[in-house]
């Protein structure tokens, strides 16, 4: 019998102590002692849970972090030189490239150039094109980028080996970038038929989409940035790949901030102090930098003094209710009581203190009406969304002649916050107004300018709490200052459809909206560097592009769905071409998001609009598709997302029924991976909810069912009858 911790020399089976003891990541992470035996130590054979080494027996730590760093190193070379490829290929050579992509066959074997119309040389100059740049990335500035992307039909390797920073593959889509000619002039010179190739082939809308599967590193890795106009496509992903979790942090510096912040002091009973700090703290990380509610320093300063206008007992009560929806997926059983409670908790709350016009109050009502909306049941939290935004109007914060007493000069800091906030809730009505055609609350922005990005919000560093992950830089108050210019341009979208109303698609409202869109594309190229590069940006930033594509998106529609006659053919074609590049750009920006975040949640805020944009594109062409197309691959990936944030979200379920549903009726059969995600998302469900939401349809999918539109167009006149009859015979 051999001693403890020596390996047996006589008996194969027993476990083995390598010569060099490393802890396994278990124990690792957990910072626990661990006894070095594989295949699994004493204490993960204890717990029964699995055990794994990223070190082989023999070396050092040290030795292993080198080894994957350069496997990494080669992969991140390999597949670079392999976009690079796929740029100087000819179509029918793309194509060749990409189906052999998708039958799993590595870049290393396609850059060796066996079956493919290039020689081994080109594609080794490619590897070693992209190894410079990869050295000399952090030396260049970006006026040194802009003569890389000048030079580049004079030069043809250095251009796909520079080409790719900061540009990503926006080459794939078309998508202009900001060395090209003057937005203005690309309007007007946009050519009537469709787009074409760089070898001056048209692209048609499957050609297009073959382009866009996976020809990138993957996800999380520094060498390759990705930018605003495009992101990598990967392979499809397992229609039943579960929500597996990172470990949890073990960083606890953040709270001791707030240690002496007791959940009882804000009438919290319902769940014990470390679960209320961090359903706050998920909340203000996954949330709350897309909707922008509640302005987070603010918060935490208020919580720190017993309350102040930006955090009372109402806006807790209510951040509980809707943080506890992402920070359920981390921690469900924690979790499970802490949203019903809230909830209830909150209209209390409001109910009592629901007429005084500060910020709180307002955020109280955003988030309560959120709350509702993610669980299906949107016309139940109705009542709070209107009586938030009245509270907003009675408050001064956007009127002109109260500008004094909103805005005092003699307190600038909080003249700064209100201002922000303002601006922030401006910004959440556009996007609220445009997702659902609501007729718009606000007639116009707040009467004081647009807060200059603050240094010390931007140098914060975001992570992914409560998992495990790398920080990034947080850049909020750079994307709140873009999101904000972004919907002070978006808000004219609806004004100017409606000021058309009886003259719709007249060549007066092409000239307008022509306008609007030059205007968008002048946002986009002048954003701040810090937002041109997607590659590890935290979600929030992503949320800026959804939002652009989906103004584009809506201020064509009406020239191109629209049944009136247009006055030219070019008008049709050019809002076409423009409608197009938008919804390659949401497809590839969705899918760049999965890539980035395969394992951790999503707000449905950043999701629903862009997913349900790119399931109903894909949804009719499905007809004309096999399982290995494009149009499949992001169906799939639509249903994957949902199915992601249907525990958390129960509207998610009731949009991908609706999906089915309408797909059935207008006889289109979906693939089978989103028939079985669908099947399993059934056996699920939480029956206990009930829906009561006309988002799904007024998000425009019921929109593009006829079908279903008639059969609602006669339950309605049925019951107008059956009330008239009811009136005549009293």
């Amino acid at each position: 019998m051999s001693s403890k911790g020596k390996p047996s020399s006589s008996t194969a089976g027993e476990p083995v102590v390598p010569k060099v003891k490393a802890a396994c990541e278990e124990c690792r992470t957990k910072k626990t002692k661990c006894d070095g035996t594989r295949p699994t130590c004493g204490r993960c054979r204890r717990k029964s849970i699995s055990c794994v080494y990223e070190t082989e027996p023999d070396e050092f730590r040290i030795t292993a972090l080198k080894r994957r760093y350069t496997e990494l190193e080669q992969s991140s070379a390999e597949n670079s030189a392999l976009i690079a490829l796929l740029r100087d290929q000819s179509l029918a050579g793309a194509h060749e490239i990409l189906n052999r992509l998708r039958n799993r066959e590595s870049a290393a074997s396609i850059l060796a150039g066996s079956g493919i119309q290039t020689d081994a040389e080109a594609g080794q100059n490619l590897v070693s094109a992209v190894e410079t740049t990869n050295t000399s990335e952090g030396e260049r500035t970006s006026s040194s980028h802009g003569s890389v992307a000048g030079e580049a039909a004079a030069d043809k390797d250095r251009r796909s080996a520079a080409g790719i920073d900061k540009q990503s593959i926006a080459f794939l889509v078309g998508e202009p970038t900001g060395t090209g000619p003057p937005l203005d002039a690309q309007i007007t010179s946009m050519p009537a038929g469709p787009l074409r190739s760089h070898h001056g082939q048209p692209l048609q809308p499957r050609q297009r989409g073959e382009k866009r599967k996976r020809v990138s590193p993957p996800p999380l890795r520094p060498s390759l940035p990705v930018a605003a106009g495009g992101a990598p496509i990967p392979m499809t992903p397992s229609t039943d790949r579960s929500l597996s979790m990172k470990p949890r942090t073990q960083d606890k510096t953040w709270m001791k901030r707030f240690e002496r912040v007791r959940a009882a002091e804000w009438e919290v009973y319902y769940t014990d102090d470390l679960t209320f700090l961090e359903i706050l703290k998920c909340y203000f990380t996954w949330e709350n930098p897309v909707t922008d509610f509640v302005p987070e320093e603010a918060f935490w300063e208020g919580l720190l003094n017993d309350g102040s206008d930006f955090c009372n007992l109402t806006l807790v009560h209510s951040i509980l209710a809707f943080g506890a929806k992402i920070y359920g997926m981390f921690e469900p059983e924690r979790s499970a009581s802490a949203e019903h409670f809230a909830l209830l908790e909150a209209t209390k709350a409001w109910a009592w203190d629901a007429d005084a016009t500060v910020p709180a109050n307002i955020s109280a009502g955003f988030l309560v009406h959120a709350t509702y909306a993610a669980n299906g049941q949107e016309k139940n939290g109705t009542p709070y969304l209107g009586a938030a935004m009245n509270l907003l109007i009675d408050s001064g914060l956007f009127s002109p002649e109260r500008i004094s007493q909103a805005y005092p000069s003699s307190d600038p800091e909080l003249s700064r916050a209100r201002a922000a906030f303002a601006w922030c809730i401006y910004a959440f009505h556009g996007h609220h107004t445009l997702t659902f055609k609501k007729h718009p609350l606000l007639s116009w922005p707040p009467p004081i300018g647009i807060p200059e990005p603050n240094r010390d919000e931007d140098s914060k560093e975001w992570q992914p709490f409560p998992s495990l992950g790398p920080s990034r830089p947080s850049v909020i108050s750079t994307k709140n200052h873009a999101k904000t210019n972004l919907w002070r341009i978006g808000n004219n979208i609806l004004p100017l459809h409606a000021r058309y109303g009886n003259t719709l698609t007249s060549e007066s409202h092409w000239n307008d909206a022509k306008g609007l869109y030059a205007e968008l594309c002048h946002w986009h190229s002048t954003l701040n560097p810090r937002l041109g590069n997607l590659h590890g940006a935290p979600p929030h930033v992503f949320a800026l592009y959804t939002d652009y594509h989906s103004c584009i998106l809506e201020l064509m529609k009406p020239f191109v769905n629209s049944s009136n006659p247009l006055p030219t053919r070019e008008i049709h074609d050019q809002a076409h071409s423009i409608s197009e590049q938008s919804r390659i750009q949401l497809r590839l920006l969705i899918h760049q998001l999965d890539l980035q975040f395969p394992d951790l949640p999503l707000s449905l805020n950043l999701l629903l609009k862009p997913i349900l944009c790119v399931a109903k594109d894909t949804l009719p062409l499905l007809s004309h598709a096999d399982e290995a197309s494009d149009e499949a691959f992001y169906f799939n990936l639509c249903i994957n997302l949902m199915r992601r944030m249907a525990t958390s979200y129960p509207l998610t379920y009731f949009v991908v029924l609706e999906i089915r549903d309408m797909a059935n009726r207008q006889g289109y059969t979906l693939p089978i991976p989103a028939q079985e995600t669908i099947v399993n998302l059934e056996r699920s469900r939480r029956a206990s909810v009930h829906i009561a939401s006309s988002q799904s349809a007024s998000r425009g999918l019921s929109a593009e069912d006829i079908e279903a539109a008639n059969l609602r167009n006669l339950i309605g006149e049925t019951d107008r009858l059956h009330l008239e009859r009811g009136a005549s015979s009293r």
